[in-house]
């Protein structure tokens, strides 16, 4: 059997690509929600790893170390010395 199907425009790829973002999106945050409430990812792995990232984002913006721990703790709501841990270890 042929494929008769006619090509998709560049168009019609973007879109794809748009709803196929989406769904990769939804879909991995359920099967993580679900593996999170199984109890099979570590929390304070993940959450650490978080902490970590955020700072070092803020840190690449230009961000004193100090201030981003500081913000960082703030967005995490948790204490700066608990930041100040996983940072410096």
């Amino acid at each position: 059997m042929s494929n008769t199907r006619k090509s998709l425009t560049e168009t019609e790829s973007l879109i794809l690509e748009h709803l196929e973002q989406l769904f990769v999106k939804h879909y991995t945050h359920t099967l993580l929600a679900e593996l999170w409430q199984m109890g099979l990812i570590n929390a304070k792995a993940v959450e650490a790893i978080a902490i970590k990232r955020e700072v070092d984002r803020l840190k690449e913006q230009g961000v004193t170390i100090r201030r981003a721990m500081e913000d960082t703790a703030y967005k995490y709501c948790c204490s700066y010395e608990k930041v100040r841990k996983i940072i410096y270890g």
